[in-house]
């Protein structure tokens, strides 16, 4: 019998009272309890066991074990007992009975078997939440873009994992064993990630940035403690932000394109308004050149001094006309343009600009086809092209080469790729080459993007223009270059048909006209060349230095005024302003409005344009007599 098993009857009192002890001990623990004799039948259930058994103490006792409770059978709990019976040492198994999970210790006694039933379930459900939880945050670590780490006191790394790696085109087997030092394949202790693990090593809390393998890491290092608070080693956690490092630099990128045209604008209202400004000065010296030149005789000596003065006042009309069209207030003016000449009057203009040592050859073909272009945008083209070249060879080592032709396309296209397509015809071609530094495949791809430069200053936008005013003249770009043996720029432009142009200095000459002609300029110099030179054309004038006295000469000489000059931009009562009283007046009167901005901008605002003459600043003697003459009667040229 078992060591617990009560004594026969009329046993010594002691064991009775130890007996009855055990047995109120053992009924009121909270573990079930079963005694077994050696043919596993049931000597003692408590209470516990009954309750967990379903059933009553008094229905156990007696029975044999699987008669009693028949779902042991076959289970991990019986086969324990059987093994402790036979080994004579303690066995351990796990057993579900009514919904509940327990921990069976089976002992083996003298005579038979102690086995304790003890409730684990609340244990197992813990556990089960626990790993599923260990499984959701390993599931979230392995989706996120982050890696996860640990390393020990020698930096090797015993765990990583995370979403990450992948990135990275690593698995977890090809980081973990390794150290930090075989990892970034680096020997320097000071290396900073390496310098950061230390720290944290050392008990701090260590943040940093990393750029590694193409991607952007935030990384985050905390210290390892054992049981002690001693540092065993550092858990680090990198997040991957690679996508928002970018996001940020395109926005930081966009933000500076803003800034940039931003500063462009503000730089255009000043060119504007320079332009502006010094138009109505060549105003005066061009019109008081000719008007000059007029009065001397064939013969006179001044007059090539007369010539000098008109030519510099035309260069400098021509250097307002560039300001006008960098602030964008100069609309493209198509005519009939010699791209010979227009070379070479930049070849002059450029001459004060370049490093004496860039020597500029020009290879201009003779008998050139005209193009009809805007003259002023392709000057920009030819600057843009000549400045660049210029640049690649600052050491003078080589000169830069302006070259003009006529090329038959298609039929002459092979080995040129240009970036837009032409159809079949004549071109006349500009070409820029030099032996400089050459630009490589991918600088090339970039080449005509707006704001992308190779120079350490600059906006960027030359080439981009450059592309966008030829290809607006129906031409086409080709580029070759190479690093190391220089670029060649070819661009294409229709070859004009038709007429030569014009001699710009043929002379109009307005004969007397009927009625006064009233000139309203807030400039002095251009209000006075206009009145000397329609004076000496034999027509009445009248003069006013703003709107408001312009307004009052009007309504003191209403019926006698047939034409009114009149400048757009004045201080105070503006030249829109200025219309508007004069037609009050008399809604018939023939007006011609100047300006030093080209025809659609100037006329913005004014509500009937198409009744209004206009006069270009800076105009010629010629160009005035000419326009006048276009809108006053009885008009004759000499």
């Amino acid at each position: 019998m078992m060591g617990m098993a009560l004594a026969s009857q009329g046993g010594p009192p002691a064991l009775d009272v130890m007996e009855d002890c055990h047995r109120f001990l053992l009924d009121h623990i909270g573990e079930g309890c079963l005694a077994l004799d050696s043919e596993f039948h049931i000597v003692f259930a408590n209470a516990a066991l009954a309750a967990a058994a379903d059933t009553s103490k008094d229905s156990l006792l007696g029975q044999p074990l699987l008669k009693a409770l028949p779902n042991l059978a076959g289970s991990a709990c019986y086969q324990a007992c059987r093994l402790a019976w036979e080994r004579r040492i303690p066995q351990d198994a796990e057993h579900a009975l009514h919904g509940k999970i327990y921990h069976v210790r089976v002992t083996p006694m003298r005579a038979g078997l102690f086995v304790l039933f003890t409730d684990i379930t609340a244990h197992r459900q813990l556990q089960e939440e626990l790993l599923q939880s260990l499984l959701r945050s390993r599931l979230l670590l392995e989706q996120l873009p982050a890696i996860h780490w640990i390393v020990d006191r020698d930096l090797r790394i015993t765990q990583c994992s995370g979403g990450a790696l992948k990135n990275l085109g690593l698995k977890p087997a090809d980081v973990k064993g390794k150290s930090l030092y075989e990892y970034f394949e680096t020997t320097d202790s000071d290396y900073f990630p390496i310098r950061m693990h230390r720290a944290a090593l050392d008990g701090e809390i260590a943040s940093y940035s990393l750029a590694h393998g193409g991607r952007q890491f935030d990384c985050t290092l905390e210290p390892q403690r054992d049981q002690f608070g001693r540092v065993i080693g550092v858990a680090g956690l990198g997040q991957d932000v690679t996508d928002r490092f970018r996001a940020e630099e395109e926005r930081g990128r966009i933000q500076e394109q803003f800034y940039q045209a931003k500063k462009l604008e503000s730089i255009g209202l000043l060119a504007s308004g320079i332009a502006h400004d010094f138009n109505n000065i060549l105003v005066g010296i061009l019109g008081g050149a000719d008007l000059l030149a007029r009065d001397l005789p064939a013969d006179s000596p001044h007059r090539s001094l007369v010539e000098m003065i008109r030519n510099a006042g035309e260069r400098a009309a021509q250097l307002t006309r560039q300001m006008l069209i960098f602030a964008g207030k100069s609309v493209p003016e198509r005519r009939l343009v010699d791209l010979n000449r227009l070379v070479q009057d930049n070849l002059h203009l450029l001459d004060a600009g370049l490093s004496k040592r860039i020597e500029v050859v020009p290879r201009l073909a003779a008998d050139l086809p005209y193009v009809q272009a805007d003259p002023g945008q392709l000057q920009q083209v030819v600057m843009n092209l000549i400045l660049n070249a210029a640049q690649a060879v600052e050491d003078g080592t080589s000169p830069v080469v302006v070259s003009t032709g006529v090329q038959d396309l298609p039929a002459q296209t092979a080995g040129l790729t240009l970036d837009r397509d032409l159809g079949p015809g004549r071109y006349v071609f500009l070409e820029v080459a030099d032996k400089g530094c050459g630009m490589t495949p991918d600088v090339m791809a970039r080449i005509f993007d707006p704001f992308f430069t190779t120079k350490t200053t600059g906006r960027g936008l030359g080439l981009s223009a450059v592309q966008g005013i030829i290809q607006a003249h129906n031409g086409a770009i080709h580029l070759s270059s190479s690093p190391g043996q220089g670029t060649v720029f070819r661009i294409f432009i229709p070859a004009g048909q038709g007429e030569q142009p014009e001699d710009a200095r043929a002379r109009q000459i307005v004969d007397c006209a009927q009625g006064l002609t009233l000139i309203i300029d807030d400039e002095p110099i251009s209000r006075g060349v206009a009145a000397q030179t329609l004076t000496q054309a034999g027509v009445g004038v009248l003069v006013a230095a703003g709107g408001q006295e312009g307004v009052r000469a009007f309504q003191d000489h209403l019926d006698e005024i047939g034409l009114v000059l009149l400048d757009i931009v004045m201080p105070g009562m503006s030249g829109m302003e200025t219309l508007a009283a004069l037609r009050k007046l008399r809604p018939d009167i023939q007006v011609v409005l100047m300006s030093g901005y080209e025809e659609p901008t100037a006329l913005e605002g004014c509500g009937n344009a198409e009744s209004v003459g206009f006069l270009k600043k800076p105009y010629s003697v010629n160009a005035l007599l000419k326009t006048v003459g276009r809108v006053l009667p009885a008009i004759r040229p000499l």
